[in-house]
């Protein structure tokens, strides 16, 4: 039975974890990637490449961070390497702790800057936030990390509701399936958000799907090469077959008719859609666990194998 967690959502979040610089202009004169909705400014991580595993990383620390209290005053959070990587199920420390240990430095000097509101205040108006995420990262102290986060986004994170996500999200091997961690998080937030609504609920267009996977090129920069079955159509079924094991999934396309997987033209592919269903996803829409329900709570994350 696959087990769920918590975390806490909101597109702000969205976009922090599934951000991928190459969609956005490097301009000279630029202080840092996105737009004005979203940006990771470049502080001193102007040349740093995020990459996967950093924000399985960032993602482990904000799932404890979603089952803390935290305050100004009381914002450090405390990680077991041993269970970080038997969760992750690597069986490598040496490695993986070099790994960690990059993907750290550039956690640290992590700085985002985007718009929000409160949306259950219809008043409410636009806020700008202008922050970093860490004040401050202790490495490796009897084989623990310790984080703290900034007064500014603590305050920010905790206004935020929480969704349901997958712990299998935190096994997806990087270096094999590029994509599938982005793949997996998107699904996720989109079926949380769509839950109450049967018509969206389970399904997105595959263009949309595309936007979250770094490792594919744009199909507008290759769709005169020829290679579109290779470059795009292959990678996006591998990675997405590396997580069938937690959901399943088919294509359907303009008339409603399912596809099967494989060689396809450029533009039927961009026209299909997904239906996707989490074998276990609990039922309960207020995130309040129901009898039927397998989950694991964010503070015991650790304790557990998934």
């Amino acid at each position: 039975m696959n087990a769920f967690i918590e975390v806490k959502q909101k597109p702000p979040i969205n976009k922090l974890i599934t951000f991928n610089k190459d969609k956005y202009e490097n301009k000279p004169d630029a202080t840092g990637y996105g737009d004005k909705d979203f940006a990771i400014v470049f502080d001193q991580a102007r040349e740093c490449k995020i990459n996967a595993s950093t924000m399985q990383l960032l993602l482990y620390i904000l799932v404890k961070a979603s089952a803390l209290t935290l305050t100004k005053e009381d914002r450090t959070i405390g990680i077991s390497l041993s269970q970080y990587l038997m969760l992750r199920q690597n069986d490598n420390p040496v490695s993986a702790r070099r790994k960690i240990n990059e993907d750290l430095n550039k956690l640290l000097h992590l700085h985002i800057r985007f718009e929000d509101k409160n949306e259950k205040d219809k008043k409410a108006k636009v806020e700008f936030f202008d922050m970093n995420i860490f004040s401050s990262i202790t490495k490796f102290r009897n084989s623990e990390i310790q984080v703290a986060l900034t007064p500014e986004f603590v305050a920010y994170y905790n206004s935020l509701p929480k969704m349901y996500l997958p712990t299998k999200i935190f096994e997806i091997d990087t270096r094999y399936n590029p994509n599938a961690f982005y793949l997996l998080w998107e699904l996720a937030y989109l079926y949380n958000i769509n839950r109450n609504n049967k018509d969206r609920a389970g399904v997105v267009r595959v263009k949309t799907l595309l936007n979250y996977c770094p490792k594919i090129p744009d199909y507008n920069d290759i769709k005169e090469s020829g290679q579109i079955y290779q470059r795009i159509i292959q990678p996006f079924e591998r990675d997405m077959q590396a997580i069938s094991n937690i959901m399943s999934w088919y294509y359907v396309d303009l008339f409603g008719t399912i596809q099967p997987l494989g060689k396809k033209r450029l533009n039927e592919f961009l026209e299909l859609k997904i239906h996707y269903k989490f074998k276990e996803m609990p039922k309960n829409s207020k995130l309040s666990i129901g009898k039927d329900d397998k989950m694991i709570p964010s503070d015991e994350i650790d304790k557990n194998e998934t």
